[in-house]
């Protein structure tokens, strides 16, 4: 990947029993430990938990929790899912809210780390062709996008979980 530090926010089920929390915080911990590894900057909703354990001044409650991570949500490049998702309403309210917004979920490394391969790939074949646009070269071929790329989220097999696309053109 290019120098660019792609922001993920890892998301999941966190919400249950205090030892399945805990289990839960522990997966979205070595998800996000994963997606860091591969080059990209995470960020963990449930990390909040210590400022929460240390602010004397209310007791934290879901709202408070789901209200902070939320603005982070919004300036990601991509979400990232940790199994067990679907389980977790609040994950899915975060995917309605990606998609409103275009940004990318995914629940395979790899797949995601080829989707910002390619985008990479598009964004140097723009630059490409404005500066030949600039120069007063003209290109015969234009570049098709699916309208929805940004909608739905990339599953386990690289599927693009979101029906009927259309095409957008760039000339």
């Amino acid at each position: 990947m290019s120098c660019k530090k792609y922001k993920i926010y890892i998301a999941g089920k966190l919400a249950d029993s205090a030892h399945k929390y805990n289990s839960n915080k522990k997966r979205m911990y070595n998800t996000a430990i994963e997606v860091k590894n591969a080059g990209f900057s995470v960020f963990v909703p449930s990390l909040i938990d210590r400022l929460a354990e240390i602010d004397n001044t209310k007791d934290w409650g879901y709202d408070d929790y789901f209200d902070n991570s939320q603005p982070w949500l919004e300036v990601s490049d991509a979400i990232f899912l940790t199994p067990g998702w679907k389980e977790s309403k609040g994950t899915k309210k975060e995917i309605e809210t990606a998609n409103e917004l275009g940004i990318p979920v995914f629940e395979d490394l790899e797949i995601m780390k080829s989707y910002f391969k390619a985008w990479e790939r598009l964004d140097n074949a723009l630059e490409q062709y404005k500066a030949a646009k600039n120069i007063g070269e003209e290109l015969d071929k234009e570049i098709v996008l699916p309208e929805c790329w940004y909608k739905g989220y990339y599953d386990s097999t690289g599927a693009h979980r979101v029906e009927g696309c259309n095409n957008i053109i760039i000339n």
